[in-house]
Order: structure tokens, then C-alpha cells, then sequence
């Protein structure tokens, strides 16, 4: 038996994240609950998992399985203190005046949660949280599978975190203090294991899984195969043409350009001279936006999709951009001006395609 509160009882659940519900049938359709000098909430789909553990008033030792889904659903409506106790595969809950009771499963079966290994390297929460979402910008559910996923490379003491489709890519640094090494990591997991943070994390590598240990709560990801896609020959390394722009008046012009387009024509032009302008012209009609800008170099005309900009220019909390571009055939650098670390890459294209 354990008591806690409202609060806690929410973060322990949160181990049920990686679940997958689409096979109620397996052992890992529920979630592991540890009972002993502290309680600790395991939840695993063998490719990802979460463990939280909080200490907490606990009577005796007891390991049992709960269908998280109900569990989850009714904690929530329960106030104050929560007491849950265990006996005869079913699970008391009490509090205040409500008092519920739900089956359990024996845990003899449940997967062994992997236990890291080795030095760790550390980060801050934030640190983690922005290169995780500014690196994982590109990635899509339901393509290719290294479109799902991040690469993580360590290179000289810095770390870059890495997204593409193909058709844009980004990049995110920080300094990382440890060996050079390289892996790809499924990237719907690393953004929720990210949002879970709430301290500093160490990160341990192995051959198979990346893991996250901060606080009460350790995460493993297991490692994808193979080898990334040489992203670094796409990024130019010079540039004929260079403008500062406003990040927010260049979003709201892509945003509007996004609205005119057509499946058919599905690009804008962004014509840059002495100034930046974006231009559509589609069976739904025209756009041409000006925007205040700060050009250097020789005048250039490209076509880009302007959902990829759009996305980039989420990203960005600076106020300032930087395009950087070498040719009308060659892609497009956008960087927040006063932040190097981050670089996204907008792929051009042809306008008679």
C-alpha cells in the first residue's frame, strides 16, 4: 500500500506514455507498479520506455500490472490525498469520500527495463528541450523511417541534432563534452521524453538504446540502424546573396502564401534585390508581400514550399532572420540572425514543375 497525492499519482502515470494500445493482448498493454521503500511506475512498448519513481508513504513490497487508460482517467477526478492498495490481483483506490476498485495482472512476465551504462553527459532541461525541438523541426509520422527520426552527432565537442524529408532539413547545436559518436533516434519519443523533463538530464549512448536519467524520471529509446543521410552536403558553405528580414513578417507572408497556393502550385517566389518579396500567383488568386529588409550581394530569384518556412520561422524566437543563398538552383539557409547553432535548410524548386 502507498498514499499519495493527487499530483504525484498524475507524474507516476505519466510512465504510460510509450504504451501501445493498438495490442491489448501483450503484457505491455499495461503498466509495471513497484511497491518497496519508494513507488515506481514503469510503462514500456519494448522500443521506447518510462520510468518514474517518487518516494512516498509505503507499506510492504508489491509488483502488479494496471490497464493505465481507466487508472488514468479516474485519478483525475480524485481530490486531496490518494491511498492504493493491492490484494488478490485487485487495486484499491481511496479518497476522501470515493473509493474504486480495478483488476491487476501478476507482473512475472514483464520486460526487463534496461539500465544505462558508462559516463553519462550532461545537459540542462533547457538546452535539451531546444535542440530537441528546433533539431526535430523536419521530421514526419508516416514516411520513411529515418524521416521519423533524429541524428544525434557528436563532432568535435559539439552535439548536432538533425531532421530532414528531403525536402528541408534542420540542424540544432550545443557543446557536448565527450566522444565523437553518431546514432539515429525515433523522434516521436525524444520529444515526449523532452516535455517530461523537468531537471537537469544525463544522457548515457550504448549500441542499442540512448538513455535519459533526471530526477524521478529515466527513459530509455532504442536506437534505430543503419546510416543517416549525408546531410551536410546539402547545407552551401558560401553564399551570393544575404538579407535580414523580420522572422514574424516573414511567417505571416509565408502563411498567406500557404493560403493562395494550390496542389498544383504549391510554391512562392521570393524575389530578393533591394529588398525581400514574396509573390504567388495561382488559379486562386495573387499574392505580393514586401518586406523591410537588409540585402547584401548579388540580386536572386528562388521558389520554395512555404510550409517548410513556415515551419522553420515557428521555431525562431529572435527577431531577426538571415536568408543565405548561393543560387536560384541551390537551397536556402534561414538562421536566426544572432544564432548560428540553429540552421534550416529549405529545399528550391523548379517553377515550371
Amino acid at each position: 500500500m502507498f498514499t499519495v497525492s493527487k499530483g504525484d499519482l498524475a507524474k507516476l502515470l505519466l510512465s504510460s506514455k510509450p504504451i501501445n494500445f493498438k495490442h491489448p493482448n501483450l503484457v505491455t498493454h499495461n503498466c509495471l507498479v513497484n511497491i518497496d521503500d519508494q513507488v515506481s511506475f514503469l510503462g514500456t512498448d519494448l522500443d521506447w520506455g518510462i520510468f518514474v519513481s517518487l518516494p512516498c508513504k509505503c507499506e510492504g513490497q508489491e509488483r502488479f500490472l494496471i490497464e493505465p487508460r481507466i487508472f488514468t482517467e479516474f485519478a483525475r477526478t480524485l481530490e486531496g490525498e490518494v491511498e492504493v492498495s493491492h490484494k488478490d490481483n485487485k487495486v484499491t483506490l481511496r479518497s476522501e469520500s470515493s473509493t474504486a476498485i480495478f483488476d491487476t495482472q501478476p507482473a512475472n512476465d514483464y520486460p526487463e527495463f534496461p539500465v544505462p551504462t558508462g559516463e553519462p553527459v550532461v545537459l540542462s532541461r533547457d538546452a535539451l528541450q531546444d535542440i530537441v525541438q528546433k533539431g526535430s523541426a523536419y521530421t514526419e509520422r508516416g514516411g520513411r523511417p529515418l524521416w521519423d527520426a533524429c541524428l544525434w552527432e557528436v563532432e568535435d565537442g559539439t552535439l548536432s541534432v538533425v531532421s530532414t524529408n528531403q525536402f528541408a532539413l534542420s540542424r540544432a547545436q550545443v557543446p557536448m563534452d565527450t566522444v565523437d559518436t553518431s546514432v539515429i533516434i525515433p523522434a516521436r519519443p525524444l520529444k515526449e521524453i523532452s516535455r517530461l523533463i523537468e531537471e537537469e538530464v544525463s544522457i548515457y549512448f550504448d549500441e542499442t538504446f540512448v538513455h535519459f536519467v533526471s530526477g524521478p524520471v529515466r527513459a530509455f529509446v532504442k536506437l534505430l540502424g543503419g546510416n543517416y543521410y549525408k546531410y551536410k552536403q546539402i547545407i552551401p558553405a558560401e553564399f551570393k546573396c544575404e538579407a535580414v528580414v523580420s522572422s514574424e513578417e516573414l511567417r505571416k507572408a509565408a502563411s498567406r502564401a500557404l493560403i493562395v497556393k494550390t496542389e498544383f502550385h504549391n510554391f512562392m517566389k521570393l524575389v530578393i534585390d533591394k529588398q525581400v518579396t514574396v509573390a504567388v500567383d495561382s488559379s486562386k488568386g495573387n499574392l505580393k508581400v514586401i518586406l523591410d529588409s537588409e540585402v547584401e550581394g548579388e540580386p536572386i530569384v528562388l521558389y520554395v514550399q512555404p510550409r517548410y518556412v513556415v515551419t522553420a520561422l515557428t521555431q525562431v524566437t529572435q527577431e531577426q532572420v538571415v536568408l543565405k543563398i548561393s543560387g536560384q538552383h541551390t537551397p536556402m539557409i534561414i538562421q536566426p540572425l544572432y544564432e548560428p547553432t540553429t540552421t534550416f535548410v529549405v529545399m528550391p524548386m523548379s517553377p515550371d514543375n
